[in-house]
């Protein structure tokens, strides 16, 4: 019998975006930016989270110092392909699905088509490098945007990093 895991998730780091963006959109990369002593995602034209009481993305993604250690184990774990491999053996877990942290804050309001499809294919050339490592086990779930108009599926994937 197999057990699969059909609700783990990445703290995907920020760099997914600038490292893995199609160059023509690499100045408008979704990025981490501070308010205060809050740390915020900006995505497209809008900051998130919005609520103005939101203590921000800080506990996950604030410098490692200021993290509780388990916070900075889950996020090598999360991170790290070979190190999450491992931890599902140890548990007897046979499949990961998994699905983003940052990337649900706010993508679904790029109000740019063409912003929203070069993030969602950053993400989800992120997600084929890492599923690399063995993606029988490894199920990122594929980001789609969420824009006003049609998007074609096939806009979404990068064909040459696709994993299986």
């Amino acid at each position: 019998m197999s057990v699969i895991d059909c609700d783990t998730h990445y703290w995907e780091p920020v760099s997914v975006w600038s490292d893995y963006i199609d160059p023509a959109f690499a100045d408008r990369a979704p990025a981490l930016v501070h308010d205060g002593d809050r740390l915020l995602m900006q995505v497209g034209e809008h900051i998130y989270p919005s609520a103005p009481n939101h203590r921000g993305l800080g506990a996950t993604y604030g410098p490692d110092e200021t993290l509780h250690p388990q916070t900075i184990w889950d996020k090598e774990v999360s991170t790290d392909a070979k190190r999450r491999l491992e931890m599902m053996d140890q548990q007897g877990t046979d499949v990961h699905v998994i699905f983003p942290t940052l990337g649900m804050v706010g993508f679904s309001s790029i109000e740019d088509p063409e912003l929203a499809g070069a993030c969602a294919r950053a993400y989800n050339r992120y997600c084929a490098d890492f599923a690399s490592a063995d993606p029988r086990r490894l199920r990122p779930v594929m980001m789609a945007p969420s824009t006003t108009r049609p998007w074609p599926w096939r806009r979404c994937a990068s064909p040459a990093r696709s994993a299986a």
